[in-house]
């Protein structure tokens, strides 16, 4: 359901090393989570104890399958923990997972239709994730994601986005040989390339699926993102 790939930052899973069974909603406890400055300035307002004190976790979803997920060991263990803001008030005795409208979670789980499907939160701009809308809870939730899990954060997680700017240097090459090449063998070559990158199987297939976009519509600014790429030391 997930094509292997972490339910938070798209990255490839392999093995029982780098993966973990996740429990979307913490079983055991809920610690508070101290956003930054600037997502406060945006109006995010948490529904969470005034002395930053643990809550109960959702002892009653321990085993619900949809509050299963895997998630790379990065997300889970070293940014997700057990976090779990909310804008409203915490159902920790729900026996199923609340619906989106009842707690206003901040993270978004994206198996199943129970919540919102995260390519409508967030899209990116080369390989920085953004908000995809200007203002509302959505954005909130979008920055919020962006946030915690440091998906821009080149100092906290220079591989992850370094796997983009790859993909997207494989994407570039294969979109301008549609555009330019006339070996008819190449072009089908990367049509089947293409097709593949963009689908959901693909890892970071929401930035690939961006990045396609502005190739069509900005190539200039996509030529500089594959010639920022290619620059000696990156």
């Amino acid at each position: 359901m997930q094509h292997s790939k972490c339910a938070f930052c798209e990255k490839p899973l392999e093995g029982r090393i780098e993966q973990d069974v996740e429990h979307f909603r913490p079983k055991a406890k809920v610690t508070a989570w101290s956003p930054s400055q600037t997502l406060l300035d945006e109006g995010l307002v948490l529904k969470q104890p005034a002395n930053n004190s643990d809550e109960p976790g959702y002892t009653f979803l321990a085993y619900h399958p949809l509050n299963y997920i895997m998630s790379c060991k990065t997300c889970n263990s070293v940014f997700k923990r057990n976090l779990f803001p909310i804008a409203r008030s915490r159902r920790s005795k729900a026996k199923k997972p609340p619906a989106v409208s009842t707690e206003k979670p901040l993270l978004v789980y994206p198996i199943s239709d129970i919540d919102d499907d995260p390519e409508e939160l967030l899209e990116f701009h080369g390989w920085t994730a953004q908000p995809k809308h200007a203002s509302g809870f959505e954005r909130l939730r979008a920055l919020s994601v962006i946030e915690l899990f440091a998906l821009n954060d080149w100092a906290k997680r220079k591989e992850l986005l370094a796997g983009r700017a790859r993909q997207m240097q494989l994407l570039y090459l294969n979109l301008a040989a549609l555009d330019d090449n006339t070996n008819q063998t190449l072009v089908r070559a990367a049509k089947k390339n293409v097709d593949r990158m963009l689908s959901s199987a693909e890892p970071h297939a929401n930035c690939l699926r961006s990045f396609a976009l502005l190739f069509r519509t900005d190539p200039t600014q996509a030529d500089d993102f594959f010639a920022w790429h290619r620059r000696p030391g990156r």
